[in-house]
């Protein structure tokens, strides 16, 4: 469940988090947060970039007062030679208040998981090859390799243990 906007002294902010995914490394990204005033006064808006020196936060003006129905827009860009997982924030300010927006990296990776639960439960063999077929989806976005070990004391052979998912 992905939450959309955030309502919050009297303006909605657009989006909720700021998802930069599938980063690389050396590419530049950007992504548009917006602060829409939904009250009846006029609110004063101000922007701060996130604290990692890999953002840089773009606005015609870090503060602005906007009446009502209007939006304060900034675009927030993120480039970094290392790509890893990490959080940030940016935040808002509203006549004052402090808002935190989250920011979330994540850079191309596969995204493994097994479409559902392989279960041999109870079988009697009687000299018969027993197979199970085992799905697995990478909704990432790169390649992802596995391995499927197993450590019981039952026959059991697992082809191929060994490979990657596109």
């Amino acid at each position: 469940h992905v939450i959309m906007d955030k309502d919050i002294s009297g303006i909605r902010i657009r989006p909720a988090t700021l998802n930069f995914k599938d980063i690389e490394d050396n590419v530049t990204f950007s992504l548009q947060i917006s602060a829409k005033n939904i009250s009846r006064e006029s609110k004063k808006i101000r922007f701060y970039p996130p604290q990692s020196k890999d953002f840089k936060l773009k606005v015609r003006e870090h503060e602005k007062t906007v009446a009502c129905g209007l939006d304060h827009t900034a675009i927030i860009e993120y480039r970094t030679s290392k790509s890893v997982p990490f959080k940030d924030r940016v935040v808002v300010t509203v006549d004052g208040d402090v808002i935190e927006v989250p920011v979330i990296v994540r850079p191309c990776e596969p995204v493994l998981e097994m479409v559902r639960e392989l279960n041999f439960g109870p079988m009697v063999m009687a000299n018969r090859v027993v197979t199970r077929d085992l799905l697995l989806k990478n909704s990432g976005s790169r390649p992802g390799e596995y391995k499927i070990q197993y450590s019981g004391n039952k026959p059991l052979n697992i082809v191929p243990a060994v490979g990657q998912v596109p």
